[in-house]
């Protein structure tokens, strides 16, 4: 019976018991009702590409929108720094403690330093 289950195949059925259960996969087979109803291995594994693509786009779009709005306090923070403000002014209005902004802005430097001489 154990070779059965393992290959489900006619072959495999070697006693009564066994070639009872093979004629009622048999007839499951091939009834139309239960083959519409069935998913193969395929359409398991199709079914589980397509939720983790779902799921890696999804956390992808949230990755790029927190990058983005991290992009977007840098830029702003250049901005004022550019134009006269102190890091501790900045600080409470982009919600940044000194030491983070402080190492934004060198993170900042280093990615525009990097550029410069990849020319």
């Amino acid at each position: 019976m154990l070779k059965y289950i393992c290959n489900s195949k006619p072959e495999g059925a070697v006693d009564a018991a066994t070639k009872e259960v093979d004629e009622y996969v048999s007839n499951i087979r091939h009834d139309p009702d239960v083959l519409e109803g069935v998913m193969t291995v395929g359409d398991v594994i199709d079914r589980e590409k397509k939720e983790s693509f779902d799921l890696g786009m999804k956390q992808g779009i949230e990755q790029g929108i927190e990058q983005g709005k991290e992009a977007a306090v840098v830029s702003m923070i250049a901005k004022m720094l550019e134009s006269g403000y102190s890091i501790e002014s900045i600080s409470p209005l982009v919600g940044k403690s000194v030491d983070e902004i402080k190492s934004l802005m060198n993170d900042r430097k280093t990615i525009m330093l990097s550029g410069l001489t990849d020319r």
